[in-house]
């Protein structure tokens, strides 16, 4: 791809740009089945809520997720991945 520098990182592969990273464990690939309706109800939860309320649902959320994950390297990969996004990378 033109435009794109790979770097290798402890198993990983992240390509700048449009990023794609590759990771041990964090299943990245779309798995949900219709993730429009998941993420109009992900949307829908908030609704009525103020700032406050939106992040401890939020946060409660991602709390739940990760004891059903309950595996700590899957989440910490999870954390990078996500930390990644924020940081526009």
């Amino acid at each position: 791809m033109i435009g794109t520098r790979k770097f290798e990182n402890h198993g990983r592969a992240l390509e700048t740009q449009q990023m794609t990273v590759q990771f041990k464990k964090l299943k990245t690939e779309l798995r949900i089945g219709n993730p429009d309706d998941f993420y109009q109800e992900l949307i829908d939860m908030h609704a009525g809520l103020s700032d406050e309320e939106s992040q401890k649902v939020n946060a409660k959320l991602v709390l739940i997720l990760a004891n059903h994950i309950g595996d700590i390297n899957v989440l910490r990969e999870a954390l990078e991945c996500a930390s990644l996004s924020a940081s526009g990378h």
